[in-house]
């Protein structure tokens, strides 16, 4: 008796592994099966403590003349898209039904309303990156960023690339003097445009109105610089949540 309870225990210490480890083999076995695991792992090893773009892009579907590297740089440009547009995803509000179908009763999950081109679809029993998708994201990421900020980011020193609270050094100096900029601009605008109406009053022979000037000038210099800053917005590269 002794000896069979001996030999019962370590089974059942192995069933209980076995049970407590499938949630995770199942998922490792399909890391695609559904909207919310696909787009779940793009985001989660595209994070610091947990980079390899080589399986963020495991759910992209394959194209002739892609090859893997390329893959892996199409998920690093989803992200920047995402991020540089300011589209935030809510994980827990993906489908996780592999049987998910839309409002048309598709099998297609479209990830935001204002980026059509970027929508998930089920291939067998996977839900995959759109070849739309896939093929979109290089030209969106050039429309976005105009500047190769990566090349720059690269030869900055070690210390402007210290994160702090997923932000890093060079994204904060810049952040401060995009504010000092705004501020430079819009200083700047508002006493060019009061300028250009004060002389055009003077040259119509208009002596109402000088005082309202400042009330004309300096929103306009605030709606401008704004319009340029949000232009230049994406190349800070912050991410959607602070």
């Amino acid at each position: 008796m002794m000896n069979s309870n001996l030999l019962r225990r370590p089974f059942g210490v192995m069933v209980a592994l076995f049970l407590m480890a499938s949630p995770s083999l199942a998922q490792d076995s399909n890391p695609c099966a559904s909207p919310y695991a696909t787009v779940k792992r793009l985001l989660d090893w595209l994070q610091p403590d947990s980079y390899d773009p080589g399986k963020a892009a495991a759910c992209f579907s394959a194209e002739e003349g892609v090859s893997k590297q390329d893959l892996a740089n199409r998920a690093i440009q989803l992200i920047e898209i995402l991020d540089g547009k300011g589209l935030y995803i809510d994980v827990s509000s993906l489908p996780a039904d592999l049987d998910y179908k839309d409002a048309q009763g598709l099998p297609r999950y479209q990830l935001a309303i204002t980026q059509p081109q970027l929508y998930l679809v089920r291939n067998g029993d996977q839900w995959q990156w759109s070849s739309e998708t896939l093929n979109s994201i290089p030209r969106l990421h050039d429309e976005l960023f105009v500047y190769d900020i990566n090349s720059m980011v690269r030869k900055l020193p070690a210390w402007m690339q210290v994160k702090y609270f997923g932000v890093a050094a060079w994204q904060l100096v810049s952040l401060l003097a995009m504010v000092l900029f705004w501020l430079v601009l819009r200083t700047l605008i508002s006493f060019v445009v009061t300028g250009q109406i004060r002389s055009l009053m003077r040259r119509l022979r208009i002596t109402w109105g000088d005082e309202l000037l400042a009330t004309v000038g300096n929103p306009a210099g605030a709606l401008v610089a704004t319009l340029i800053v949000i232009g230049l917005w994406p190349i800070l590269r912050l991410p959607v949540q602070l």
